[in-house]
């Protein structure tokens, strides 16, 4: 079964080169990915995707204050940005959320539903006070609507 698979494979590159059958399933991937991934929420985490449809998460900030990547691979770069560090805290725990756009010099906001939490300034003074007291009413902010931290082992 294998060894016939391989030929055919084989036998295929050789007709239409290889380039052609990683561009289809690179396609193919890039069309499945989005529907995979709300499948499994469907099915791995009902409860989060009712809370998600009940009470969806924005940010409203200044477009022009917020980084366009939240991609930080070796855990290097900080936050300083109001928009920047609001995208963070929901990249941290891992929950969808929609931008919206806001004027210039308003305050980023991250709205759950009906509740809206500031963010706060890095630059400030007490910038470690005041990161604690953004992260407990972020942490307290989630639980209302019925989001977690944390996932759902069962």
């Amino acid at each position: 079964m294998r060894r016939s698979l391989h030929r055919s494979y084989c036998s295929l590159s050789d007709r239409i080169g290889t380039k052609p059958i990683i561009m289809a399933g690179c396609l193919f991937a890039a069309l499945t990915y989005f529907p995979l991934f709300k499948a499994l929420t469907h099915h791995a985490s009902p409860a989060l995707e009712a809370t998600t449809a009940w009470a969806p998460i924005t940010v409203v900030a200044d477009p022009g204050k917020c980084s366009s990547l939240q991609f930080n691979l070796v855990g290097t770069s900080k936050c300083t940005s109001l928009c920047d560090i609001a995208q963070s805290a929901l990249a941290k725990a891992g929950l969808n959320y929609q931008s919206v756009t806001a004027p210039a010099g308003t305050v980023a906001q991250i709205r759950i539903g009906d509740t809206v939490t500031h963010s706060y300034d890095d630059q400030a003074a007490d910038t470690k006070g005041k990161g604690k007291a953004f992260d407990r009413m972020f942490a307290d902010t989630l639980k209302m609507p019925g989001y977690s931290l944390k996932a759902d082992p069962t």
